[in-house]
């Protein structure tokens, strides 16, 4: 082996010790592809809404910001209460449009991704019905303008583009059996009243 590589050129192990470098690094850190980048870019611009910041001191609270505004939403159920949350998801909504078509599936596999999508439909759904059940179809969407409605339609057409028809009906079925007083109603009338019903083509 010795004997080998002192017959070779200068030149040629320069090139063999360039190649192995070029090898070496290659194989240390393979070449990103495009959904990679995107993923990362996605989650840089999702840090503390709903990634936590990874900056913050050990023992600092680390709740998101999506997690804080979906609680002040919640509880006051307002227009003014909700403004931030759907100001941040309508945010949302755009940089999940922005993917490449590629890449989708690989941001649909983030559970925070999906936790945010589900969670925020089924906050609205709540928001809407209230308490009891709406009284008829024209009060199921309480006090949401055309904006938020067009902010529900956007969530519920994800939805069905990153996880599918059968998470969507799922959903739907559980929120059905789940929103108060339901069980006074007929399945039908249930449905009629509830925010999920709702042709989302009017506000797309």
């Amino acid at each position: 082996m010795n004997n080998f590589i002192s017959q070779l050129s200068k030149g040629t192990l320069a090139l063999l010790a360039i190649g192995g470098g070029i090898l070496f690094i290659v194989l240390r850190d393979p070449p990103r592809s495009i959904c990679d980048s995107q993923v990362n870019q996605f989650k840089e611009k999702q840090i503390g809404f709903l990634f936590p910041d990874p900056k913050r001191l050990a023992g600092q609270v680390r709740q998101t910001r999506l997690k804080r505004e979906s609680d002040f939403c919640k509880v006051r159920n307002s227009p003014g209460a909700c403004y931030e949350l759907f100001s941040s998801l309508k945010i949302l909504v755009k940089e999940l449009d922005f993917l490449d078509s590629r890449c989708k599936p690989d941001i649909a596999s983030l559970g925070p991704v999906r936790s945010a999508v589900f969670s925020n439909l089924e906050l609205m759904t709540l928001l809407a019905w209230g308490e009891r059940p709406p009284v008829n179809y024209y009060a199921k969407l309480n006090w949401f303008s055309g904006a938020d409605m067009k902010l529900f339609c956007d969530l519920k057409r994800i939805a069905y583009d990153f996880y599918g028809e059968s998470a969507w009906n799922a959903f739907r079925e559980k929120m059905l059996k789940s929103v108060p007083g339901v069980n006074e109603l007929s399945r039908e009338n249930a449905w009629n009243v509830i925010l999920l019903s709702t042709k989302c083509e009017t506000y797309l």
